[in-house]
């Protein structure tokens, strides 16, 4: 098997401080968007088997052919996962994300490239897995199961970013 790290990018994704002036920032500077605002997300977690905590606000867009997620993070627990996630400064890229129909495969090959698992997640059918990568690649990666729920959700931005004019960036 080739490095995950070969396989096409899903998102990127960014730790912001401030979710609606990283999008209006982005939106002026950049072009990127519009963007789909989820509030307060707590999603189902553990690591190392243990209960975790991942509590956030995320924005999803479109950037050019990128997909982007902005997230401004609440809480995580244990300190592992605050490490993984919770950067020094924002903005910072916090995690390249892969969609993959082998979800196990890579995630234990990511392992083996020494970037462990440290957050194992999911919310409906849209499960993933953050692993450390911080000391390889200088930040974390996520890897999603290729789900219908996961897939869908991304082409409906992407389809509302073409011919995008501009108005109204932010969608809740």
């Amino acid at each position: 098997m080739n490095s995950p790290l070969d396989l096409p990018i899903h998102h990127l994704g960014y730790a912001v401080a401030d979710l609606d002036t990283a999008i209006l920032d982005a939106v002026r500077r950049l072009g990127a968007g519009p963007f789909f605002v989820l509030d307060d997300v707590k999603l189902e977690s553990t690591s190392n088997g243990q209960p975790a905590e991942f509590w956030h606000s995320a924005a999803f867009g479109q950037w050019g052919e990128v997909g982007v997620e902005f997230q401004e993070i609440k809480r995580t627990t244990p300190e592992r996962v605050t490490e993984g996630l919770v950067p020094p400064r924002t903005p910072n890229l916090n995690h390249v994300a892969y969609a993959v129909p082998d979800p196990a495969g890579v995630r234990a090959r990511l392992t083996e490239m020494g970037m462990p698992e440290f957050l194992h997640a999911r919310v409906d059918d849209i499960e993933f897995t953050m692993h450390d990568g911080i000391s390889v690649v200088g930040h974390s990666i996520e890897v999603h199961a290729a789900s219908a729920g996961l897939l869908g959700f991304w082409a409906q931005i992407r389809e509302a970013s073409i011919g995008w004019d501009g108005t109204h960036p932010i969608r809740r």
